[in-house]
């Protein structure tokens, strides 16, 4: 028997421990919720530093690996221009803790005058630490111009491969035939001489040809002394084209309709002769012509032969270019019966349509039929070469002594390429049948004005060709940082401008034909600002646009220099000079190398005679092997930019010349660098693409 004491004890005890249960068990179970709760807090914390770090870890291999993605459109800013001057400035406050991934800009200065010039401009550059230091004019901006976007309904036709005979062969391509009266045998054609005397009868030359082939739809007349040259392989392949392939293309793709039979025979008439080749005197052979006089039946013999007949030189040889002029001179025959005939038949007024917008039609033609490039790779790239040289615009190129202007034919094409990518391939049938021509007819037809036009194409102009190789393949079409056929391209040329490398200060002064785009590259200006000026005549109607390049994209330098060779040319001469090609590219030394694709070279002034034995390999071409990259110096520390360099086999010279490098970036986008060197006595002989002051 326990004590009282004790018993009492024990119940006090017993009290104490079921008044303290309850509460040691709530903040036991508070003390598990602080640890799970702190848990939670470090794990979020070390994923949060982890997504931290692996964020900044992707953001620079992303711009180590090809991108799998088209390159988003740059915002444009369009520039006001005042009396013919122009101020803007920007900042590059927010690249000053990572130069290597700042955007390069592109500048776009655009002049819109239709007639006069060359007209004399300039562009200057300086540098400022900061904004307020500078005190330059403040921005001027002009309305901004709304980019020129596919109509309602129409897709942009970016797959070129697929050509006007490939829509044919579905459809009943022989078109019913006008008539089924033998040709004459013998028939007698008048030819200018070339001296532009066209309204003096004696300025003409009489042709007599025979009959050499014919079908359904065309009949082929020869000159009597070409009866040698024109083998019946060129007949049958003429004749096979034009009614299998050409007029049902025209016929049912394009909707052109067919020619007027303006001579009662039922067939379009095509005479070979090559007086073609003695054009001008022999300065500007010919391989294919129209005349609209031919078709004007009030003028009198020998202005006009009263035929629906196109010329064809006799040294013309079955092949790719035979069909590609035969393509392009029939889309000629083709607009003029549709601008101008049509319209007199019903008793109203027609006019001709204007020279470039007439070439840019028939050269796109005879791209779309896909029979050769031979006929515009040269004029392509000339224009590319120098784009500030050669005018789109141009209502008569007789006139203005552009007729046989490649630039001038190359920078047509593009532009009218660009309008069918955007407004669909009706719209050469659409022109055709417009009252109006050239620019009055686009911007009836489109609802645009041609300034705005002008301005977006010479925008995607530059930037065509900038995403990946492999995504830019994918899509077909003609590529300008590729190849057009075998004739190597870099997208238009530019000037890069570094004010940084001139205490601040960089400037530029050029001669700009009217409707043209001139374009520079600047270099960034880490951590502090750029200033823009413009001076240009007013009456140039001079424009500018600014945006920004693709983050990391940096264009290749090409050097050329001079060196003494005993090496012999063609014809066994020494040749007493030769030219070195230096390509670099600065970089910082962690990116992975850039691999040179291919080194050109071609004359800075293309010949006017395309026919001639030395046009085409005038220029060369070096292509780099599989693999090759540009060489790799040691490794700098510091993340010091990085110089590669890659020197090229020494080409001959014997005339002014472009030079144009182009590679692959680790991010497989095209990079490209340019040199132009010229042959004049007494001259500077090295020139450099880097950046100019």
């Amino acid at each position: 028997m326990r004590p009282p004491c004790a018993e009492r004890g024990s119940v006090a005890d017993d009290f104490v421990r079921r008044v303290r249960r309850p509460y040691a068990r709530a903040w036991r179970l508070v003390g598990i919720e602080v640890i799970r709760l702190a848990i939670l807090v470090g794990t979020i914390l070390v994923l949060g530093r982890s997504f931290l770090v692996l964020g900044t870890a992707a953001q620079q291999v992303r711009s180590w690996w090809p991108a799998n993605h088209a390159t988003a459109s740059p915002e444009r800013v369009d520039v006001k221009v005042e009396g013919g001057r122009a101020w803007w400035h920007w900042d590059d406050t927010h690249s000053e803790t990572d130069p290597a991934l700042t955007s390069r800009r592109l500048v776009v200065v655009s002049t819109l005058a239709r007639e006069g010039g060359p007209f004399p401009l300039r562009l200057s550059l300086r540098t400022a630490a900061t904004t307020r230091e500078a005190r330059a004019p403040s921005k001027t901006v002009a309305p901004p111009m709304q980019p020129v976007v596919v109509a309602p309904g129409r897709w942009p036709i970016r797959d070129e491969r697929l050509t006007l005979d490939d829509r044919v062969t579905r459809l009943e391509a022989a078109a019913p035939p006008r008539s089924k009266r033998p040709p004459l045998p013998l028939r007698r054609f008048w030819i200018p001489d070339g001296s532009g005397r066209y309204a003096d009868p004696s300025a003409y030359r009489a042709v007599a040809t025979r009959l050499g082939a014919f079908d359904d739809h065309i009949q082929v007349y020869v000159d009597e002394e070409d009866l040698h040259r024109v083998t019946s392989e060129t007949l049958s392949d003429l004749i096979d084209t034009f009614s299998r392939r050409i007029e049902p293309a025209a016929r049912l793709s394009l909707g052109l309709g067919s020619p007027y039979d303006l001579d009662g025979d039922g067939r379009l008439t095509v005479v070979m002769s090559c007086k073609l080749e003695n054009f001008g005197g022999g300065t500007e052979p010919l391989e294919g012509f129209i005349r609209a006089a031919d078709f004007d039946q009030t003028l009198p013999a020998p202005l006009s032969n009263h035929a629906d007949l196109l010329w064809m030189s006799a040294g013309l040889s079955a092949g790719p270019r035979l069909r590609s002029i035969l393509a392009h001179e029939y889309t000629h025959v083709l607009v003029l019966c549709r601008k101008v005939l049509d319209r007199r038949h019903k008793g109203l007024d027609g006019l001709e349509e204007e020279s470039w917008l007439n070439e840019a039609m028939a050269h796109w033609v005879e791209s779309r039929h896909g029979f050769s490039w031979e006929n515009l790779d040269y004029r392509v790239s000339a224009f590319l070469s120098r784009p500030e040289a050669y005018r789109l615009v141009v209502p008569d190129d007789h006139a203005a002594g552009l007729f046989r202007g490649h630039g001038n034919r190359g920078a047509a094409f593009l532009f009218y390429r660009w309008l069918t990518e955007r407004f669909g391939e009706d719209l050469l049938g659409r022109v055709a049948r417009c009252p109006e021509p050239g620019i009055a007819a686009l911007e009836q037809l489109l609802g645009w004005s041609f300034d705005d036009l002008f301005r977006a194409w010479g925008m995607d102009l530059f930037l065509d060709g900038l995403d990946p190789w492999e995504l830019e393949s994918s899509r077909g079409g003609l590529d300008l940082r590729d190849r057009i056929a075998d004739w190597p391209l870099a997208g238009p040329r530019f000037t890069r401008l570094d004010p940084l490398a001139k205490a601040g200060v960089a400037w530029h002064s050029w001669e700009s034909q009217p409707t043209t785009h001139t374009f520079f590259v600047v270099e960034p200006n880490p951590g502090g600002s750029t200033f823009l000026d413009l001076e240009s005549p007013p009456e140039a109607m001079a424009r500018v646009a600014i945006l920004d390049l693709p983050q990391g994209w940096r264009p290749l330098d090409v050097t050329v220099t001079t060196a003494e060779s005993s090496q012999r040319n063609a014809n066994g001469a020494t040749c007493p000079e030769m030219l070195w090609v230096e390509v670099t590219r600065n970089g910082s030394s962690l990116e992975p190398p850039t691999r040179l694709r291919s080194l050109s070279w071609e004359p800075l002034v293309p010949r006017a005679n395309t026919r001639a034995t030395t046009f085409r390999c005038g220029g060369g071409t070096w292509s780099a092997p599989s693999g090759s990259r540009l060489a790799q110096p040691p490794a700098i520390r510091d993340r010091r930019p990085r110089i590669e360099t890659f020197a090229a086999p020494m080409l001959q010279i014997d005339q002014s010349l472009i030079i144009k490098a182009v590679g692959l970036d680790h991010q497989g986008r095209r990079v490209v660098g340019w040199a132009e060197w010229r042959a004049e006595a007494g001259g500077e002989r090295t020139c450099s693409s880097k950046a100019v002051d």
